[in-house]
């Protein structure tokens, strides 16, 4: 980063000073005088990259570029972000892009865009998103993506899946996800894009009733799931309104 005397940006004096006053100073200057990290100094202390969250955005994803940009966040030299909630639209968005029909990249977008990561927002209420919430919807996004790829073997839409095919899917090994993909299904339903509605067992029911989580809240307000709900029963917290007494929030 230059001389101490050298004109840099106040963002890269406070890393200087932070550094300097560090127990272990030798180790933390160790990392920052390796590749890719000394370029990406460099190009800051000269101006050639602006000292911005979007700037390191769009450098190669490197474990030492992300420990680089925590650090400055540390030091006051860029503000601070919810970086799961960051890392979880764009790997939504990367997703969404890939998708070659547009009939499903729709679906698929109303339900991760607008119902799973608009609750999450809603829920959080401007509070970090924690990476149990983020792991849980990229979870529901590989159980939608599963559902519509087991439609497509069987020549069926949400349109055309009834309570047959919907026993048929149930009793399928290669259906997978069943648990996550049951809360798909029930969006479907309350989005009127399908007339057949999982509902849970009696077993479901009370565990969603007594389950409550670490803090002391109801499955209602969480965010993900309790692991000691079984896998083998349906979701005791739904992303979707149900039509009867046992409404859920979001996953």
């Amino acid at each position: 980063m230059g001389p101490a005397g050298a004109d840099l940006p106040a963002g890269l004096l406070a890393l200087r000073h932070d550094i300097a006053t560090a127990e272990h100073s030798i180790t933390a200057n160790r990392w920052l005088t390796k590749q890719p990290a000394v370029s990406v100094l460099a190009d800051l202390a000269a101006g050639r990259m602006p000292l911005t969250h979007e700037a390191f955005d769009k450098l190669p994803k490197r474990q030492i570029l992300e420990h680089l940009r925590l650090t400055l966040v540390a030091v006051g030299a860029l503000p601070e972000r919810d970086e799961e909630l960051i890392r979880l639209e764009q790997a939504l968005t990367d997703f969404l892009a890939a998708q070659q029909d547009p009939n499903r990249r729709k679906i698929l977008h109303r339900y991760l865009i607008w119902n799973l990561l608009r609750r999450l927002r809603s829920r959080n209420n401007g509070r970090r998103t924690t990476r149990q919430q983020a792991l849980r919807i990229r979870l529901h996004r590989r159980a939608a993506e599963a559902f519509l790829d087991w439609l497509d073997v069987h020549n069926l839409t949400l349109d055309t899946f009834g309570q047959p095919e919907l026993e048929r899917w149930q009793g399928d090994p290669a259906g997978g996800y069943r648990y996550e993909a049951a809360t798909f299904i029930r969006w479907a339903h309350a989005n009127k894009l399908t007339t057949t509605y999982p509902r849970p067992s009696a077993g479901a029911a009370r565990s969603a009733r007594s389950t409550t989580t670490n803090d002391g809240r109801s499955p209602a307000n969480c965010c993900t799931t309790p692991r000691s709900t079984p896998r083998t029963a349906w979701p005791a917290c739904s992303c979707s309104s149900t039509p009867n007494a046992q409404r859920q929030s979001a996953c």
